[in-house]
């Protein structure tokens, strides 16, 4: 959607002691992607709107939807040890439609078939998301939910388990302007190297419906600042770069 004039913007930070955003990139299991995917953050959108699982992609895909996300703490994981069990499982309907394994443990189960794995958590994680949407009925109900601090799912930074807390900071114009830095998460064939503390990442950025699933359709690469010092990156002079609550940003 990103445009010369994109519409206002919705700005809050979201932020919890611990983080996990799966990779599904990588045969090494369990480990986590550094910045929140766009992916993770429409569905984040999605659960404070209420939105069945798998019913939103097409409202916020990318010609709709633009995300910008900046890193507000410095990077930091823990391998944390967890014991998972086998279970026998049997498909029932859920109450959205979707057939669903429901696990059932029986009690020999849980002395036997033990595995032990190290989850890659992130810990004292906040970012900062600003979202522009074409919606105006969308941007309009998320605008006061965040205001009034409720959510129809609880907000988490990926895993369930990661509970998080968002606080607001309302709605901003979003103007195009010129700026050879951007105070966010930067796609990657716009940063510029330099010697600075630069790390890259490739993440989902959109997925489709695809039967009792998902599939992702379209990654981005992205460059961010990872030491916590500051969020300011270079960027190239076709950079398209804009303005919301006086920082200069790029969406993902």
């Amino acid at each position: 959607m990103t445009s010369a004039s994109p519409p206002e913007a919705i700005s809050f930070t979201i932020s919890g002691e611990w983080a996990h955003f799966r990779r599904i990139d990588t045969t090494t299991a369990k480990q986590t992607y550094r910045v929140i995917p766009r992916t993770t953050v429409i569905g984040l959108l999605a659960g404070i709107l209420g939105y069945d699982r798998d019913s939103y992609y097409d409202d916020f895909h990318p010609d709709k939807c633009d995300i910008a996300v900046s890193l507000e703490t410095e990077v930091s994981t823990m391998a944390v040890p967890q014991t998972e069990l086998t279970t026998e499982g049997a498909y029932r309907s859920s109450r959205g439609g979707h057939d669903v394994e429901a696990a059932f443990l029986k009690v020999e189960k849980t002395l036997e078939d033990r595995q032990r794995n190290f989850y890659e958590y992130l810990t004292d994680m906040s970012y900062r998301i600003d979202v522009c949407h074409s919606d105006a009925e969308i941007r309009a109900d998320l605008h006061d939910m965040l205001s009034a601090g409720e959510s129809v799912y609880t907000p988490s930074l990926g895993k369930s388990e990661c509970l998080a807390s968002i606080s607001y900071h309302g709605k901003s114009e979003t103007v195009s302007v010129e700026s050879d830095v951007a105070h966010s998460v930067v796609p990657l064939d716009a940063a510029v190297p330099t010697g600075q503390h630069i790390a890259t990442e490739r993440s989902p950025r959109h997925m489709v419906r695809d039967g009792r699933s998902r599939r992702t359709t379209d990654f981005g690469a992205y460059a961010y600042r990872k030491d916590g010092t500051t969020n300011s990156l270079e960027v190239r002079d076709e950079a398209t770069v804009f303005e919301i609550h006086d920082r200069p940003v790029t969406f993902m």
